[in-house]
């Protein structure tokens, strides 16, 4: 069995009560929505890359659907546009992969979902992708 920790930044605590989104009343798929829109942001800022099909994705899906299709079996061992992006530019900590490991405490993913965001994050990380 593959164990993952939940990891909460102090910086995205400040952020959810600046906008009146505490986790006291926002659902575990609103909490990873918010997660989701902050680190994607931040991407588009970094990068200058607009993840436009990954956004058109969570418009359709929901963020959490969205990860948990890009998490699916069918996709692991693949590197989407996105993430390639991402990677390049040391960011992989900003990926819907990192996003749903450091959400592992709301449930809304299952364990093989989580090992295959694991797996793409170290795969990636040894062929170089990301630092």
């Amino acid at each position: 069995m593959t164990s993952f920790s939940a990891v909460s930044s102090i910086s995205e605590c400040a952020m959810f009560d600046h906008l009146g989104m505490t986790g006291w009343n926002m659902s575990a798929e609103d909490d990873f929505a918010a997660l989701v829109e902050k680190r994607l942001t931040d991407a588009e800022e970094k990068t200058g890359h607009i993840f436009s099909d990954l956004r058109k994705m969570i418009r359709e899906k929901g963020a959490a659907q969205a990860a948990q299709s890009l998490l699916s079996p069918s996709s692991t061992g693949s590197f989407p546009y996105g993430f390639k992006i991402l990677a390049a530019n040391n960011l992989l900590s900003h990926s819907m992969e990192q996003a749903a490991i450091d959400s592992v405490a709301s449930g809304l993913f299952t364990e093989d979902q989580l090992t295959n965001a694991s797996a793409r994050l170290t795969l990636a990380k040894m062929l170089g992708l990301g630092g």
